[in-house]
């Protein structure tokens, strides 16, 4: 089944009516929990795709605006997993905005998407929104608990760490990793009776997806070495003839250093070799004894 046909049957399971009836109200709750699945669903099958990325948040922002209750509480979750650890402008716009919704389920979960897309990233523009946030929330003991969540997530492992599921240069999803943002949505489509009320530990769900973002380089005998390097945004080159570039706009640094979403690292100079080609997270090299710099 294509990617596209697989968005249209979610949109579709969202798009049909809420059964309501008057006599017993928890007749809904199927019907809402399905339509809040095939909207995390959405942004699950659109990891890992540029193109699909962009789908999902157009199709979020129609949900927001036609979509039934049960989908616009998910909307917020389904955010934070598409864009984890990186803080797109127009995501987080979009959270602050839930944030103030009228639906506390609502505003919970984006007070905590806010969190997860700037996951260990020590973002100044979202830690100055959870801070407005706990000003305007300060007799509410739930939204409350839901910023403190989020700040933790802001500075996860004081910037050192992330949620993003990505490895290998984007060129691989951890199953790990997606497997525990499915557990997070889920929990997180009644948040207000798991995270916020009976079991706060439930939050732990997220560590088989945190990881070590940056790059430390060492010698075989576990001695590290400062290493020069360009960081630079990620191109694609599969479809490219010849020596094609990896990265664009580059900077040179020297390890250890510090690795954002979609960036990419490669040497700048011949003085050592890798022993993996993909240099990400610790990397032993050695000395290269035809290098040509002094």
């Amino acid at each position: 089944i294509s990617l596209k046909t697989k968005l249209t049957n979610l949109f579709d399971v969202t798009s049909k009516p809420k059964i309501e009836t008057k006599k017993n109200h928890s007749e809904n709750f199927p019907s809402e929990l399905l339509q809040g699945l095939a909207t995390i669903g959405v942004a699950i099958i659109s990891l890992g795709d540029q193109i699909s990325q962009k789908m999902a948040l157009h199709l979020y922002n129609t949900f927001l605006q036609f979509g039934s209750l049960g989908v616009r509480r998910a909307v917020p979750v389904g955010l934070g997993i598409l864009s984890a650890s990186n803080p797109q402008i127009s995501i987080i716009e979009i959270l602050s905005k839930l944030s103030h919704d009228t639906d506390s389920i609502i505003a919970c979960n984006a007070i905590i998407g806010l969190g997860m897309v700037a996951a260990g990233t020590n973002n100044s523009r979202v830690s100055n929104l959870l801070r407005n946030l706990n000003v305007f929330y300060y007799n509410e003991s739930q939204h409350l608990f839901a910023v403190r969540l989020a700040q933790g997530l802001v500075h996860l492992g004081k910037g050192l760490m992330t949620l993003s599921p990505y490895r290998c240069e984007g060129d691989f999803l951890s199953p790990v990793s997606v497997s525990s943002l499915i557990i997070h949505a889920v929990l997180s489509l009644d948040v207000t009776n798991t995270y916020l009320s009976i079991d706060p530990h439930m939050f732990f769900w997220l560590v088989p997806c945190m990881k070590f973002r940056g790059l430390v380089t060492y010698d075989k005998d576990m001695k590290m070495i400062p290493v020069s390097v360009r960081v630079g945004q990620a191109v694609e080159d599969s479809t490219q003839a010849g020596k094609s570039k990896k990265i664009t706009g580059f900077q040179t640094q020297t390890t250890p250093i510090l690795l954002n979403v979609n960036e990419r690292v490669e040497l700048a100079t011949d003085k050592y070799i890798p022993y993996a080609h993909i240099l990400e997270n610790i990397v032993l090299v050695k000395e290269n004894p035809n290098s040509t710099d002094l």
